[in-house]
């Protein structure tokens, strides 16, 4: 029997692989690509530019080009991944505090603004 946290996880893995499909199907087929707007009005490139790449990069296998496309989004994507993956065999249990949790959002928001000012910076 599948616990409420198993469905939870179930669910967002469904949702996100739902939309990524539709994203790859509307781009390919459609030609109706996302851009960034930011990269468009200033030059500069947000902290998720590169992603639609990236994941193209490792529909392929290319592991180093998915990472050069962008090392922050593939790094957490690892990382959310292990804790999304302990969370559903619930082991160690401070995987599934709500302290820990949130306080790896905020390492996330962090790192993510760090890696922004980064790339366009130095």
């Amino acid at each position: 029997m599948l616990t409420k946290r198993r469905k939870v996880i179930i669910l967002i893995y469904a949702i996100i692989l739902t939309a990524g499909i539709a994203y790859f199907i509307s781009w390919q087929v459609f030609d109706l690509g996302f851009t960034c707007a930011l990269y468009e009005y200033t030059g500069l490139q947000c902290a998720a530019c590169g992603t639609s790449r990236l994941f193209l990069s490792l529909l392929k296998f290319d592991i180093v080009s998915a990472f050069s496309y962008n090392p922050n989004v593939f790094i957490w994507l690892i990382i959310w991944n292990i804790i999304a993956l302990l969370n559903f065999v619930n082991k160690p249990k401070f995987v599934t505090n709500k302290k820990f949790l949130l306080t790896m959002v905020y390492i996330y928001a962090a790192s993510t603004v760090l890696f922004g000012v980064i790339r366009n910076f130095c």
